[in-house]
């Protein structure tokens, strides 16, 4: 079911800018790692977020969990998966230490039905080994 993100973090509302963004978003678990000071928040919105959304969450969030790591765990709906939404999901997997650096650089990406398409300029055999494809499936 979920949580809605101004449940948790109601101060994210007083930026008008933001409150719709934030009525969007709902928190589906957090997880905490005491041991390596790291808080994992899953969430879902129906759109994408933009890299400005993603960092007022991200501030907002680091304030409700002090000395601890705070890591966004994204998920969007197929229907409403787009190019926004892929870019952010590979930059996810970057902070989840996939060596990601580079590949995408002037990458092409084509959304058909459930046909997902990503051209890269380059090294699509060694993402293919790293289990990129599986990895953003995820």
């Amino acid at each position: 079911m979920g949580l809605p993100l101004q449940e948790l973090c109601p101060e994210l509302q007083k930026d008008p800018s933001f409150a719709a963004a934030c009525c969007e978003i709902i928190v589906d678990a957090v997880g905490i790692d005491e041991r390596n000071s790291r808080v994992k928040v899953r969430f879902h919105s129906e759109r994408a977020l933009s890299a400005r959304e993603v960092n007022y969450v991200q501030a907002g969030l680091s304030s409700r969990f002090p000395s601890f790591d705070l890591i966004l765990a994204a998920r969007f709906s197929y229907e409403n998966l787009d190019e926004q939404s892929l870019v952010y999901l590979i930059e996810e997997l970057k902070l989840q230490g996939m060596p990601l650096n580079g590949y995408f650089k002037q990458a092409k990406y084509d959304i058909n039905g459930e046909k997902i398409t990503i051209d890269v300029p380059g090294g699509c055999s060694m993402l293919q080994d790293m289990g990129f494809p599986s990895s953003l499936a995820e």
